[in-house]
């Protein structure tokens, strides 16, 4: 039986305690989790019985993988204060949609992308099973052990290069993002105007199920796709007093119309 990788988790936000615990139930060893919140740092290290560490100077040499679970920003951190008599043999991976895998090469000889598809919220139940991997590393025998590591997770692996991840991260943002920030614009108004959300719910629901199976493009409805002039008039009219409403109202409107020519 093959003896499983020791790790160190870097971090302990939203991705990290979605990650940590499950590598752990596959039976990976977490020797140390690195964080500057104490708070959510000792919690994380408690759950998966680890260490918690505050400074870089402290991490255990002996692990045999180093996952970052940090925003772009910290990783930079992690490079820029890295112990320099730490073993440049370990493999050192990151968990984000748009970084530049190379940057990892200042602090070791093995280094690749261990990255989620998928929205990540502490406490949020998640069905990581389903969660496609997206991985890349600087040479064959690394991307071996993460796509081992990965399928302790999930079956979902795809190699990914750098760039083709930081598109398809970018398209996340329009589905996930973007979309979260137009139901936070619809209920807004909702609130605001004093009238009751509850009947919006088998709509959303509907549209999300139609996702599943068709192209979006085809299934496009509404006053835009049908050229309702007045209509489309009448409602930027009840958005007068929502500026920032308004001006994604006219966006939105005008590339439906675009994509319909």
């Amino acid at each position: 039986m093959t003896k499983k990788l020791s790790l160190i988790i870097l971090g302990s936000g939203n991705v990290a305690f979605h990650l940590a615990p499950a590598l752990y139930q596959a039976g990976y060893r977490v020797l140390q989790v690195f964080s500057r919140n104490k708070e959510t740092g000792s919690e994380l290290a408690n759950k998966i019985e680890s260490q918690y560490i505050d400074r870089l100077e402290k991490l255990d040499a002996l692990a045999d993988v180093i996952l970052c679970f940090l925003p772009n920003e910290g990783i930079n951190e992690v490079i820029q204060h890295w112990p320099k008599n730490y073993p440049s043999k370990v493999l050192v991976l990151h968990s984000s949609g748009s970084y530049q895998t190379r940057k990892l090469a200042e602090i070791s000889k093995h280094f690749g992308v261990f990255y989620p598809l998928q929205t990540f919220k502490k406490g949020v139940a998640l069905a990581l099973n389903k969660t496609p991997f997206l991985l890349h590393t600087n040479d064959e025998d690394t991307y071996t052990l993460v796509e081992e590591l990965a399928g302790a997770i999930s079956p979902l692996i795809y190699p990914f290069s750098d760039e083709e991840r930081s598109k398809i991260h970018l398209a996340a943002v329009f589905i996930n993002n973007f979309t979260n920030a137009l139901f936070t614009a619809a209920y807004e108004y909702l609130d605001t105007e004093g009238i009751n959300k509850e009947p919006l719910k088998p709509i959303i629901e509907k549209t999300f199920k139609n996702l599943e199976k068709k192209n979006p493009a085809t299934i496009q409805t509404g006053p835009a796709i049908r050229k309702e002039t007045a209509l489309l008039a009448k409602q930027l009219e009840l958005l007068k007093d929502y500026p920032e409403h308004q001006a994604i109202y006219k966006s939105l409107s005008n590339y439906i119309q675009k994509q319909a020519r």
